[in-house]
C-alpha cells in the first residue's frame, strides 16, 4: 500500500511538473524557460488562440505576414505598404434597374461597380448624387477616396446622364469627351464612367465631396 502512495505521489509530482514547465512557470525549478508560442504558430504570429480565426477588434501592429486563402466578413485597416504579388481582383458590384434617380449612399458605400440597367422609355436617364451632406459618415476624413466605375448595361436604348447634389463637385478629365464637349457627363450604352470621389472638406458644417469622372466609350 505505501508503495502505491508513492507511485501515485511520484506521478502526481511529474504531471505538476510538466503543467508548470509548459506555461513557463517552471523556470524557478530549473527548466529553462520554455515559450507557449512555439507550440502554436498562430499564437507566434499573432498573439492570440483563436483557432484559426482572428476575432477581435484590437490591432496587430509589427506583424509581417504572408495571407493565403480568403478573409470573409473582415473589416481591416492596413497601415503601411501593401504589397500585391498577383494583383487586386475588385469584386464588389451592385446591380441596380432604374430610370432617372438619386444616387444615395446605399448605392455607393464601398462598390467597386455599379451596374444600371435602365429602365422606361429609350433616352437619358439622370442619375443625380444625393446633397453631400446625407452622406456625412462616407469618406468620413479629408482626403478620403473611394473609386467606383458606373457600367451602362443598356445596348443601346438608353445613356446615363450624371448630375450633382448639393456639396457634390462633379469634375472631368480634359480628355474625357464622351458625347461632346469638355464637360459632358454622358454614358453611352455600353459606355462605363469611373469616378474617384474625394472628400474636400470634413467639418461640422461641410461636407463637399469631389466628383471625377473619367468616361469610357465604345471604341471598336
Amino acid at each position: 500500500m505505501n508503495n502505491e502512495k508513492w507511485i501515485l505521489a511520484g506521478v502526481a509530482a511529474l504531471v505538476l511538473f510538466q503543467v508548470l514547465s509548459f506555461f513557463n512557470l517552471g523556470s524557478s525549478l530549473g527548466v529553462g524557460t520554455p515559450n507557449i508560442e512555439d507550440y502554436d504558430p498562430f499564437i507566434k504570429t499573432y498573439g492570440i488562440n483563436t483557432a484559426k480565426d482572428i476575432t477581435t477588434t484590437g490591432t496587430i501592429t509589427g506583424v509581417a505576414q504572408t495571407l493565403t486563402g480568403t478573409l470573409t466578413g473582415v473589416a481591416a485597416t492596413l497601415s503601411g505598404l501593401f504589397t500585391a504579388n498577383a494583383g487586386i481582383l475588385h469584386s464588389y458590384s451592385l446591380a441596380t434597374s432604374t430610370g432617372s434617380n438619386t444616387i444615395g449612399l446605399n448605392d455607393l458605400n464601398g462598390y467597386d461597380t455599379v451596374i444600371v440597367t435602365p429602365t422606361g422609355a429609350a433616352g437619358a436617364k439622370t442619375l443625380t448624387f444625393a446633397a453631400s451632406s446625407s452622406m456625412s459618415t462616407w469618406l468620413p476624413t479629408a482626403g478620403d477616396r473611394q473609386e467606383t466605375c458606373f457600367l451602362n448595361a443598356s445596348t443601346s436604348v438608353a445613356t446615363l446622364v450624371f448630375a450633382g447634389g448639393t456639396g457634390i463637385d462633379l469634375q472631368v478629365a480634359t480628355s474625357t469627351n464622351g458625347n461632346g464637349g469638355a464637360m459632358d457627363l454622358t454614358i453611352s450604352p455600353n459606355g462605363t464612367g469611373c469616378f474617384t470621389f474625394i472628400r474636400k472638406a470634413a467639418t461640422a458644417s461641410a461636407f463637399d465631396i469631389e466628383a471625377n469622372l473619367l468616361e469610357y466609350e465604345d471604341g471598336d
